[in-house]
């Protein structure tokens, strides 16, 4: 991944790892409480929900009943 350019990183590879991490989570029966980038946490555990921490995003989430 060392010579993965941004724009890459976040248009195809993100979301394979998402996909991936979210896969091993549900087969070993765990819960997402939070997910950090770079160090900052990104989404947060809010009302049983994954949503971002991002107030704006937040609330669309939160009103969608969406999650991570």
């Amino acid at each position: 991944m060392l010579f993965v350019g941004q724009k890459r990183w976040e248009d195809d590879i993100r979301a394979c790892f998402d996909m991936l991490f979210k896969a091993i989570n549900a087969g070993v029966g765990g819960q997402i409480q939070a997910i950090a980038e770079d160090g900052e946490e990104t989404w947060t555990l809010v009302d049983g929900l994954v949503v971002p921490t991002n107030p704006k995003l937040q609330k669309k989430y939160l009103k969608d009943k969406k999650s991570y």
